[in-house]
């Protein structure tokens, strides 16, 4: 509950007079050592004591994320001086790999105790958040002079440590219709549209990744193989639905609309800066896959 206090004052603190207090007292510190160090058994341990854990974490991912956003770029520059995406690197409990019998999990503990996928969505979201809340500071005179700034390093550093979570949010295959993986689709594409098109490293597949994102979400919704397009267009044809179903519909809507305008922007930003001529797989299955040529106009009217 106190964090969620301190959170309240930030939102009113005009001129920075609580934020300096904090910084000064070492408590936002407090909050990145608890995120790199101390979180991971809160994803893994369905225990009343883990869940006190998973709170708290929350409570102090979302002051940092207010802190982040906080007067515009003062915030960010704060975290960031403290070493936030350092901290954010280490934190190893979004890389948690949930087995096959997490979905079985709540009936072993009980109703009430949030599943292993929506424990580790607490997480990731937030932490995801706050990452792209540093891309505000990366000076892209920089990078378009060929130099390399010291923030979009940092940032290219969390995608390296993080590799299979950010792996696994590409992919975009994850059974079921949930708006919390399509959440983390929109940011994971929203930081690498930022920094991956100035990265020249082929062995994470992140390119790759993204260009079969940009065929799925840049088809006719009609041919689109996207499970969130697809549950829209199903949507559309009932005539009845309820306030909340059509509140979550409206909320896929956007945030498919969100990974559509990172592809665009990572397309755009890999011909400007690279003079490429893109090419996309499409991802059949099979030994054989087809090239597809795509030009900036198609998607740029997609």
């Amino acid at each position: 509950m106190a964090y969620y206090v301190l959170d309240a004052l930030l939102a009113v603190d005009h001129h920075q007079v609580f934020l300096s207090q904090l910084q000064s007292r070492g408590l936002l510190h407090s909050c990145l050592a608890e995120i790199s160090s101390n979180s991971y058994q809160a994803i893994l341990l369905p225990s009343a004591e883990s869940m006190r854990r998973l709170y708290t974490l929350e409570s102090e991912l979302a002051l940092l994320l207010r802190v982040g956003y906080h007067n515009r770029k003062r915030g960010a520059q704060t975290l960031y001086a403290m070493g936030a995406l350092r901290h954010l690197s280490s934190c190893r409990a979004i890389d948690a790999h949930l087995t096959d019998d997490a979905k079985w999990e709540q009936v072993k503990i009980g109703v009430g105790m949030p599943s292993q996928h929506d424990r580790q969505h607490q997480l990731v979201s937030p932490v995801l958040r706050l990452v792209l809340c540093f891309t505000a500071l990366i000076d892209t005179t920089e990078a378009t002079d060929g130099g390399r700034d010291e923030v979009a390093l940092e940032v290219l550093e969390f995608i390296k440590s993080h590799q299979g979570l950010l792996d696994r949010i590409l992919r975009d295959d994850t059974p079921g219709v949930h708006l919390a993986d399509l959440d983390e689709l929109q940011l994971a594409t929203a930081i690498l549209s930022k920094v991956w098109p100035v990265e020249e490293s082929p062995e994470f597949g992140y390119t790759q990744a993204m260009f079969n994102l940009a065929y799925v979400y840049f088809c006719p919704d009609a041919e689109s193989r996207s499970r969130f397009v697809q549950h829209i267009r199903e949507a559309e044809k009932l005539s009845e639905s309820s306030g909340a179903a059509r509140e979550t519909i409206r909320k896929m809507e956007l945030q498919v609309a969100r990974v559509r305008c990172n592809l665009i922007a990572y397309l755009y930003a890999l011909v400007t800066k690279h003079s490429l001529r893109l090419h996309i797989f499409k991802p059949d299955i099979g030994d054989s896959a087809t090239m597809v040529e795509i030009s900036v106009l198609s998607i740029a009217m997609s």
